[in-house]
């Protein structure tokens, strides 16, 4: 989609984020992993651990894969990593979005995304951010029942 003329230099980065904003077809949550606790193997239960602390979100926004999948082949083992790009609004007093953090996302059209978790790998922007740019990589690992 084609962005109009900009009306003033200074409200370029409204602009977009007003555009892409019509884009934004599910929400995110980030959060910070909890601890997993101990597994019992006679029961086949947990006990202790912790759950994850939400640090964004629900926030309405919308997830792009990036590029193809990279593989990595061992001598026992193969791994295949794919990145993705998550975009949302910036808001004032939002919290820092650090390396390792974990992001799920509901919605959007691919119903195989919102079943994969994604682990932070950068979210910083440029002094003229319209949006939030949250780069993630995914081994495919689904979320927890």
């Amino acid at each position: 989609m084609a962005l109009s003329p900009i009306s003033d230099d200074a409200d370029w980065p409204l602009e977009i984020l007003e555009s892409a904003r019509e884009e934004f077809n599910g929400t995110l949550i980030v959060s910070k992993a909890g601890e997993p606790g101990e597994f019992d193997p006679i029961t086949g239960g947990t006990t202790g651990g912790t759950p994850p602390t939400v640090v964004l979100g629900p926030r309405a926004a919308r997830a792009q894969n990036l590029a193809m999948p990279s593989e990595i082949n061992g001598g026992d083992s193969w791994e295949t990593k794919r990145r993705y790009r998550f975009q949302c609004e910036i808001l004032p007093g939002d919290p820092s979005i650090t390396k390792g953090l974990i992001v799920t996302f509901d919605g959007g059209r691919d119903p195989e995304i919102e079943k994969m978790t994604f682990q932070v790998l950068w979210a910083t922007n440029s002094s003229h951010a319209a949006l939030r740019t949250i780069y993630c990589a995914t081994e495919g690992a689904r979320v927890p029942a």
